[in-house]
């Protein structure tokens, strides 16, 4: 009976591996610029929408500040960034999400600002000023999750 199975066996294992071509004959390549993008496709526009640069928070600022450049054709009034905060051994120290209400022009740009998540006034952002006491820095990302224009 042992031996009638492992013959079964090994006759599966024989006929799964026969060969197989993988290799397809007349290809032809796709001419990358004359792709077009399909109307339904979902497309993440917030990148090319909205710029954030310019951020900054000294030591002793209960606000961060930033520039937003609107990149779009319409008046951006409002939008949603979360910002990542990371030590200097790329450790998050803490993560926060902000509404903003704005009224951006499009091809304008707007300094912006938040409350600071620094409340004890110990960080400082390691492009910003030194600070003249001891002061730990960090260093900021972000995501841009919604952007609302009109």
């Amino acid at each position: 009976m042992k031996l009638y199975s492992i013959i079964l066996i090994l006759c599966a294992i024989a006929i799964n591996c026969s060969a197989q071509r993988t290799t397809r004959k007349n290809l032809k390549p796709i001419n990358n610029h004359a792709m077009t993008i399909a109307g339904d496709t979902i497309r993440d526009i917030r990148a090319n929408l909205l710029k954030i640069t310019g951020y900054d928070k000294p030591l002793n600022s209960n606000k961060e500040t930033f520039f937003a450049s609107n990149n779009g054709t319409s008046t951006i009034t409002a939008m949603n960034i979360t910002f990542n905060y990371f030590d200097s051994q790329n450790r998050q120290l803490h993560s926060a999400s902000h509404t903003i209400e704005c009224s951006i022009p499009p091809g304008e740009t707007r300094q912006l600002s938040v409350s600071s998540w620094d409340k004890q006034k110990s960080f400082f952002y390691y492009r910003s000023a030194k600070p003249r006491r001891k002061a730990a820095p960090y260093s900021v990302t972000h995501t841009i999750n919604f952007v609302i224009s009109h």
